[in-house]
């Protein structure tokens, strides 16, 4: 059915709509929304699955009620605004494929964006592109933030210029968002192969916010792992992938977050390979209750020795765990099963059952 004749389908009450692939003329899409308009003014939720020209937001942004919106397209600071002005939006899903950075001039008290009521918002593109219009906003109250880089760093770019777009983000959400925010989720280009990095300004970003749930989704350096644990010490649940990960450094990292992590009550954590232990000394006392390990390694033939000094690690480290089990992690699966058995035989013992 054509799309302008479809309104006559729908009812006053619809709340939602999600539409795909949508024709970018504008002699197709804008009696479409008029009759949307007319139909159901109340609109709560529109979600365009494939990029949207400019003249198609104009006609979403007539419905005034929406609480949800998702769009991709190239975008330009106008249209951000539009999009900032809905009153009553609490959640926005944008995907800016390849939507050129803003000019570099920092933006004056009268151009900056506030999200009144926004609390969720999900962004992707061009790291640089994403960085300059984070410059212009302002205020507001979101909970719940990712922010993901789709482009490959330019060769012609040195490594520190994307280290200073994602710290420049950082700092902007420890500016306007230190009190409210509670989640947030980082994502490289490609997460298996780009390292995230943990810089000292984007450390100090992180040290002014008091989040619950932190994912990194790009290769971190142990190192950089436990400099930033201090940093993170409100949160509860927690996704990386160790990079350089030989079984010191892991078990380093481990020490590190059960020190400073005392509210952990979930981590997922990548590895590369591992061998035994050094042994991790005294039983703590921490919270994590689930660990979900992401291993490159395969173990067809598990060590008995090598089970033993893991799980001693992990039960002096985390003595509450509840779940332990590999994903994606192929022969890896059944190592980790005897690891758990063997950690739940030490609380046995521990607890004298």
């Amino acid at each position: 059915m054509a799309l302008p004749a479809t309104p006559s389908l729908f009812s006053p009450t619809l709340e939602t709509i999600e539409l795909q692939d949508v024709s970018t003329d504008h002699k197709i899409i804008r009696p479409f929304m008029y009759a949307m308009q007319q139909i159901a003014p109340e609109l709560e939720n529109f979600t365009i699955r494939g990029s949207s020209s400019s003249q198609t937001w104009q006609q979403i942004l007539r419905f005034r009620q929406l609480r949800f919106l998702q769009l991709s397209g190239v975008f330009d600071l106008p249209s951000f605004r539009e999009i900032a002005a809905l009153p009553e939006l609490r959640r926005l899903v944008l995907d800016m494929e390849s939507s050129p950075p803003l000019l570099a001039h920092p933006p004056s008290d009268a151009s900056t964006i506030t999200f009144t009521q926004l609390r969720t918002l999900s962004i992707s593109g061009n790291l640089f592109a994403i960085a300059s219009y984070f410059a212009y906003m302002q205020g507001g109250h979101v909970t719940d933030l990712s922010i993901g880089s789709q482009a490959e760093q330019p060769p012609s770019q040195p490594q520190s210029a994307q280290q200073d777009q994602w710290a420049l983000c950082l700092s902007v959400v420890a500016t306007n968002w230190a009190s409210t925010l509670r989640s947030l989720s980082l994502k490289t280009s490609k997460p298996e192969t780009t390292s995230l990095p943990l810089t000292p300004d984007f450390n100090f970003s992180l040290s002014g916010l008091r989040l619950e749930r932190l994912y990194l989704d790009g290769r971190v350096s142990a190192l950089d792992c436990e400099k930033v644990a201090p940093s993170i010490w409100t949160v509860t649940d927690l996704r990386f992938h160790l990079v350089e990960c030989s079984e010191k450094n892991s078990f380093r990292v481990l020490h590190a977050l059960s020190k400073h992590c005392t509210n952990l009550m979930k981590l997922e954590l990548g590895l590369g390979t591992y061998s035994t232990p050094e042994s991790s000394g005294p039983v703590c006392s921490h919270t994590l209750k689930s660990l979900v390990i992401r291993s490159d390694d395969s173990y067809h033939l598990p060590n008995l020795q090598h089970v033993l000094g893991v799980a001693k690690s992990l039960h002096d480290l985390f003595p509450g765990l509840d779940v332990v089990h590999a994903k994606d992690g192929h022969g890896s699966a059944a190592f980790w099963k005897y690891v758990y058995e063997m950690i739940m035989t030490f609380q046995a013992v521990r607890k004298g059952i």
